[in-house]
């Protein structure tokens, strides 16, 4: 049974998966330590590894690329959920979002579901469309279905996440073979049309977030004390840290968000910029390898499961990075296999199960 399980399951994936995981529970556990109850952070943040690990070994005994025939109720579930956000959600009032539905005490988070299924739909309808891929009528088809959902996202209002819908598809679409003048187009349409998304569509947070990258520090205790508080922690965990449960801004919670989107500001401050490189190799290293594996793929849709979850963990990574140092808006991206949250947790580890499937199906065929 055991040997069944392992049989065709790219190692370093998996071992660089877990070394990640590893550093990001010492992070919570930190983060998390002031807090009243420290202990029910990091149970819900292994317990959601841990499912999430079975996911990994059981999501490659199937053969994902027949349950994909069901493309339809798949992506009708994506807006199901979307949906559902928009009329039953829940979230914060000093910023107006809905990104959560609560059961009871139970809460989970619809667009870290949405983003695995997501790819995995538009990896069969691409592939389905990939010979006439360069086709107008198809183009305008793949677009209509990849903006439906960004729209929804964007409602809630979830700029990041709908951002890296948008990159996703992109990214899925170029390993398609799209024809780079549509790349042109849509650059040259996002140029035009930047200014009215701007002032009409971003709220007044969010484009503060977005002038905050060009003044730093403008308001020190308004809208750039989180981004001030995270630029002071990881500067003062200089070299080797301070050490973990020793930092300053983190046991004094001093840095907001510091168990979530933040959590890098925890490992800058404990783990120094040793434990900070070491971390962000790991990363990258997770990312490359979900891209060197679409190219063992013996498929088309199996290439771009592993190419989608690789841009989308490429795109969170860079995301989280740049924004906790100030070089990117602040989204409210978290930081994949690090940051709290046991839904995200799932979902990543649902994602590597995915690619690990689609690597598997070549390797089961002797090559």
């Amino acid at each position: 049974m055991f040997k069944k399980l392992f049989k065709g399951i790219d190692a370093w994936l998996l071992i660089l998966v877990i070394a990640t995981v590893a550093i990001g529970l010492l992070a919570v556990a930190s983060a998390t330590a002031s807090f009243d109850d420290p202990t029910r952070y990091l149970l819900i943040q292994g317990g959601a590894f841990l499912i999430g690990l079975i996911f990994v070994f059981v999501i490659p005994l199937f053969d994902i690329e027949s349950l994909a025939s069901y493309w339809k109720w798949i992506y009708g579930i994506v807006i199901l959920l979307l949906v559902a956000v928009l009329v039953f959600g829940s979230g914060e009032a000093s910023t107006g979002t809905s990104r959560w539905i609560k059961i009871g005490s139970f809460g989970f988070q619809p667009a870290e579901i949405v983003k695995i299924l997501f790819i995995f739909a538009m990896a069969k309808i691409i592939s389905n469309l990939s010979h006439d891929i360069n086709y107008i009528k198809n183009v305008l088809l793949l677009l209509l279905l990849a903006i439906v959902p960004v729209v929804l996202i964007q409602l809630q209002p979830d700029a990041g996440t709908a951002i890296a819908f948008g990159f996703v598809f992109l990214v899925m679409m170029f390993i398609a073979g799209l024809n780079w003048r549509y790349f042109l187009y849509t650059i040259g349409g996002i140029a035009v049309l930047s200014p009215l998304i701007y002032f009409f569509v971003l709220r007044d947070y969010q484009r503060e977030r977005i002038l905050e990258i060009f003044n730093p520090g403008s308001n020190p205790l308004g809208s750039s004390y989180q981004l001030l508080q995270s630029k002071i922690a990881i500067g003062s965990g200089q070299i080797w840290g301070s050490g973990l449960f020793k930092g300053l801004q983190t046991q004094a919670s001093l840095l907001p968000a510091k168990q979530t989107d933040f959590i890098f500001g925890v490992v800058g401050e404990e783990m120094g910029f040793i434990g900070s490189i070491v971390l962000v190799i790991l990363l990258l290293a997770i990312i490359w390898r979900c891209f060197a594996l679409s190219k063992r793929a013996n498929s088309t849709f199996n290439q771009l499961i592993c190419v989608g979850v690789g841009a989308l963990l490429a795109f969170h990574v860079f995301e989280n990075l740049l924004m906790v140092v100030g070089l990117a808006p602040i989204t409210g991206i978290p930081l994949p296999f690090i940051s709290y949250g046991g839904t995200n947790m799932l979902a990543s580890m649902v994602a590597i199960g995915l690619v690990l499937a689609a690597s598997r199906v070549h390797r089961r065929n002797g090559v």
